[in-house]
């Protein structure tokens, strides 16, 4: 209702010519369709973006989403976001694949963060699914996960690298940088992933996180505390996966609701955060490995254990 009723209608772009997923696009592992639909559906205004051509940012734009680049972007398109970022306060969100380079490393930079070059690997059980996905179940406090965490919803991945705060970049009390989802304490970065299977993890060359390795990091500029008044900064949300945001992954568990959060903080829609979107018309049973394999197992032993001590029973009381 917030949204439909909401007088303005937010301007989303997606990023376009580099080979990032599509909202015209159905295909279930590079279309962006459902989500597109989604964002209809919540009163936004979609379209896409190409700098290559355009070499400007529309006045109209209040979000920009570059999700899943396969090429770097040009150097005067890195520079025309970061300066859209920094003077108009821009809002982009950035969802990058291990193994590709979106060419804003200046523009993570300014911004605190740091998108390695390596892939989650994770052996544990209880963090796979059967067909080998990523379950993702640690949230940092933010106003983007707050409903995830009081739900206990986790969200569903493919590949995932790792995004965090840049431990160098340059001290600046109006930056504010923070991690946003974690892996579980099981999992580390590898950064031998184009080497040949099984992946292992190398102490000292390979990435692990105390207690948890960020997959996601949002940055904002905030007025500085000995000024009394505030000024509306730029927000920056980076993801290292994208593919959960795809038409085949965006209705599991808390994908969608992660999604919309993430574009509602971005253009200060602060009302509709701490409450989920109505879940896609789509019915899916989601289990990790460990999980499935006790379904496996009641289903195998436990019902036909019941059935048999029912039988015993009633046997008994018929000789009784």
């Amino acid at each position: 209702i917030l949204d439909v009723t909401s007088a303005l209608k937010h301007k989303i772009y997606f990023l376009a010519g580099h080979g990032e997923m599509s909202i015209e696009s159905v295909e279930p592992d590079r279309g962006l369709s459902q989500l597109r639909d989604a964002l209809h559906q919540r009163n936004f205004a979609v379209d896409k973006l190409d700098l290559a051509q355009t070499r400007t940012i529309p006045d109209d734009a209040d979000v920009i989403l570059a999700v899943s680049p396969q090429s770097p972007l040009l150097k005067q398109e890195q520079e025309t976001l970061r300066q859209w970022l920094s003077a108009h306060a821009g809002r982009l969100i950035v969802a990058i694949d291990p193994g590709r380079n979106a060419g804003m490393d200046d523009l993570f930079f300014d911004w605190g963060v740091l998108v390695d070059d390596d892939l989650i690997v994770d052996d544990s059980p209880n963090s796979k699914l059967d067909g080998g996905d990523l379950v993702l179940r640690r949230f940092l406090p933010h106003p983007i996960t707050q409903v995830l965490i009081d739900n206990q919803i986790p969200i569903v991945v493919g590949l995932a690298r790792s995004v965090r705060p840049d431990p160098g970049r340059p001290l600046d009390a109006t930056l504010k940088v923070a991690p946003l989802i974690g892996t579980a304490p099981t999992a580390w970065g590898e950064r031998g992933y184009m080497l040949p299977p099984p992946a292992v993890y190398d102490e000292g060359v390979d990435l692990k996180g105390n207690p948890s390795l960020p997959v996601a990091v949002v940055s904002e500029r905030v007025t500085a505390a000995n000024l009394p008044f505030s000024v509306r900064g730029g927000r920056l949300a980076v993801f290292g996966a994208s593919d959960f945001m795809s038409n085949n992954r965006i209705g599991m568990l808390g994908n969608l609701t992660l999604t919309l959060n993430t574009v509602n903080w971005a253009i200060d829609r602060d009302a509709q955060l701490n409450i989920p979107p109505r879940p896609l018309e789509r019915f899916q049973l989601t289990l990790s490995q460990t999980e499935l394999g006790k379904l496996r197992l009641a289903l195998l032993f436990g019902v036909p254990g019941a059935v048999a001590l029912f039988g015993l029973l009633v046997y008994w009381m018929r000789r009784h």
